[in-house]
């Protein structure tokens, strides 16, 4: 087996212009796991504080825009579902995830999201 000890890699003149200079936009999605705001009892506070926590930071980094949020019940199949369509299809780079009051036997959040 080769083992690579040493690598030289060099972009092509009008490549480094490109990835030097264009700008790199971070595309977000926030994920609210709740039974209660997704059954439509309560009002979901988490999700919009992240929202506006993120467009604070994008705006200080001049990259981050939040494209996707939903809210879905503490339920394994439907966090995986809804955290495989954003991680699968190519349109989000970064997803963060709220709710839930704690570990419990109960809460799959922090479960499937890990």
């Amino acid at each position: 087996m080769a083992v690579v000890r040493h690598v030289r890699w060099r972009l092509p003149s009008y490549a480094q212009r490109c990835f030097f200079t264009s700008p790199v936009v971070v595309r977000a999605a926030v994920l609210t796991v709740s039974d209660t705001v997704s059954a439509g009892a309560g009002t979901d506070r988490g999700g919009p504080a992240v929202v506006e926590a993120l467009a604070a930071v994008g705006d200080a980094l001049g990259g981050l825009v939040v494209v996707e949020t939903a809210v879905v019940p503490d339920e394994v199949p439907a966090i995986a579902a809804i955290l495989a369509k954003w991680c699968d299809g190519g349109k989000v780079d970064l997803v963060l995830t709220t709710g839930g009051t704690g570990f419990s036997p109960v809460r799959a959040h922090p479960f499937v999201a890990g």
